[in-house]
């Protein structure tokens, strides 16, 4: 009786974990989503890290406001509690969609891609959690961030490039 008692509760843990990681992915993409439709924000200027109830917003906005309403959007999204702002004001900060050599198409392609990689990073048992940093540029995937072996940074790329429209992966994350 005992066994079995401790095989559900186990079992119950993987399913909260598995539970955890998909709320986080959730709240990511419609972040995301919701800055994508806004006039005033560009997803692809900023990054988002969801851990739990917190999200983490980093990247450059051109204005104090724009790093105010993309606070405040994620703080509106149901399941987030705290929002950690580390968007930094750029006035100079040059838009993603001014860059005259991506079409609107490109960007909307490497926005899914970036969305698909990290959907995977949190679905993925030995890499969920970390904290890996993912940015897409014309099918090319850039992974950055720090993990604690080789094996977790192999892992974090072969998920990259094993993802539809990735052409190649810039593995840039350091081994702690």
């Amino acid at each position: 009786m005992i066994a079995n008692l401790t095989l559900v509760g186990a079992t119950s843990a993987y399913a909260d974990d598995d539970n955890g990681r998909i709320t986080e992915a959730r709240i990511n993409g419609q972040i995301w989503g919701t800055y994508a439709v806004n006039t005033e924000l560009n997803p692809f200027d900023l990054d988002i890290d969801v851990s739990g109830d917190t999200v983490t917003l980093t990247g450059a906005v051109d204005h104090d406001a724009k790093s105010q309403l993309a606070e405040e959007i994620a703080l509106g999204i149901d399941g987030v509690n705290e929002v950690n702002n580390r968007i930094t004001v750029q006035p100079d900060s040059r838009r993603a969609e001014d860059d005259p050599e991506r079409s609107f198409g490109q960007l909307v392609s490497d926005a899914t891609t970036t969305a698909t990689v990290k959907s995977k990073l949190l679905m993925d048992d030995d890499v969920a959690g970390l904290e890996i940093d993912v940015t897409t540029k014309d099918d090319v995937v850039t992974l950055t961030g720090d993990v604690d072996s080789t094996m977790l940074s192999s892992r974090a790329r072969e998920l990259a490039s094993q993802t539809d429209g990735v052409d190649r992966v810039i593995n840039n994350i350091a081994v702690r």
